[in-house]
C-alpha cells in the first residue's frame, strides 16, 4: 500500500497523519454502525468494534448491510472488520462480543484499557444506550449516539462531553419536551413477527443519512474542529434530522432538515450530576453498614 497515493484526494481536507494516534469504540455494527466504522476506518481510526456475541449477518439484514451475501453468516463486527482491511490494508481494527447490558462491568474495564478518544453510540435499544453513557461518563470519554425514527422518517444525533451533559440528560430532555417522536421499543431483529416488521421498516438511505451525520460529528471531535467539519456551534448537542416531512411536526416538519439544540446538563442527574457523587455514596454507605451488620450476627450467632 502507498499511503501517499491512498490518501491523495483527501488531503485537501484534512491530513491522516492527524488521525495516526486516535482511537474509537464503535458500540453496534448494525446498518448504522457498520457504515460509520467503515468511514472513520478507511482514513485511518483506529477502530475497536464492539458487538453482541454470536450477532451475525442474516440474510433479511443483507437489504441494509453495507456488506452483501458473501458474509451471510458471520459476525458483524469480524465481516466489516475483514473489509476494512480490504479497503485500507493499513486499517486498525479489532473485535470484541460483549453485551454491555449484561456485561456492564467488562465494557467499562475494555474502556479504561483502550482509552479511546470517543465511544460511538449504535445501539438500537435505550437500556444499552444508558449503560454505555454510565461508562463513558465514568471513564470521562467523549460520545456521539445516533438513532433513526420509526418508519425512517428522520433520526437524531446526541453529543455528549465529558462535564457537559450525558446521554441521560439529553433523553430525559427530550421525554420532557417531546422535541422528537419517541424511539420504538427495543426489537430482536433476528425473530421478526408480522406485527413488528410494519413498526420498524426504514430504507438504507434513510439509516445511512443519519449514520453519516454522526460519523461527520465524531470526526470533527476527533480532529478537535480543525478543520471545522460541521459548522455547529460547540454548545449543540442534539442534532434532529428529517428525511421526510410529518405533517403538522415543528422539528421534522421541513423536508431533508436539520434543527439543532442546546441542552443543558442536569444538576440532578444520577449519572452526571452532583448528585450522582451523593448517591453513589449513599449507597457505599448503606452497603458497608450492611456488610458490618452482617459479620456482628455471624458473631453474635455463630453456627454450629
Amino acid at each position: 500500500m502507498n499511503a501517499e497515493i491512498y490518501y491523495r484526494r483527501i488531503v485537501g481536507i484534512l491530513q491522516p497523519a492527524r488521525l495516526q494516534n486516535t482511537r474509537v469504540i464503535v458500540v453496534g455494527l448494525g446498518s448504522g454502525g457498520s457504515r460509520i466504522a467503515i468511514e472513520l476506518g478507511r482514513i485511518g481510526v483506529e477502530l475497536v468494534l464492539v458487538d453482541l456475541p454470536n450477532e451475525r449477518v442474516e440474510e433479511h439484514n443483507i437489504i441494509r448491510f453495507p456488506l452483501g451475501y458473501p458474509v451471510l453468516g458471520q459476525l458483524k463486527n469480524e465481516a466489516v472488520a475483514s473489509h476494512l482491511r480490504d479497503l485500507n490494508p493499513a486499517s486498525r481494527v479489532t473485535t470484541v462480543n460483549l453485551d454491555v447490558t449484561t456485561q456492564q462491568k467488562e465494557f467499562l474495564a475494555l474502556v479504561r484499557s483502550v482509552s479511546p478518544q470517543l465511544i460511538m453510540v449504535c445501539v438500537d435499544n435505550e437500556p444499552a444506550r444508558h449503560c454505555i453513557n454510565e461508562c463513558a461518563v465514568a471513564a470521562g470519554v467523549p460520545q456521539v449516539a445516533g438513532g433513526v425514527y420509526d418508519g425512517g422518517i428522520g433520526g437524531e444525533v446526541t453529543i455528549a462531553s465529558p462535564q457537559a451533559a450525558c446521554y441521560a440528560c439529553i433523553a430525559d430532555h427530550l421525554q420532557l419536551t417531546r422535541q422528537a417522536p419517541v424511539k420504538p421499543r427495543s426489537i430482536d431483529y433476528n425473530n421478526l413477527d408480522v406485527a413488528e416488521i410494519q413498526s420498524t421498516c426504514a430504507l438504507n438511505l434513510d439509516i445511512e443519512q443519519i449514520a453519516l451525520i454522526q460519523a461527520r460529528i465524531g470526526l470533527h471531535i476527533l480532529l478537535a474542529g480543525d478543520p471545522d467539519l460541521t459548522g455547529i456551534p460547540r454548545t449543540v448537542n442534539l442534532c434532529v434530522f428529517c428525511n421526510r416531512p410529518l405533517t403538522g411536526d415543528v422539528v421534522l416538519g421541513r423536508p431533508l432538515h436539520c434543527e439543532f439544540f442546546s441542552v443543558p446538563r442536569d444538576p440532578e442527574c444520577l449519572v452526571c450530576g452532583a448528585s450522582s457523587t451523593t448517591v453513589s455514596s449513599e449507597a457505599n454507605r448503606i452497603l458497608h453498614a450492611l456488610e458490618a451488620q452482617a459479620q456482628h450476627t455471624a458473631t453474635v450467632n455463630p453456627t454450629e
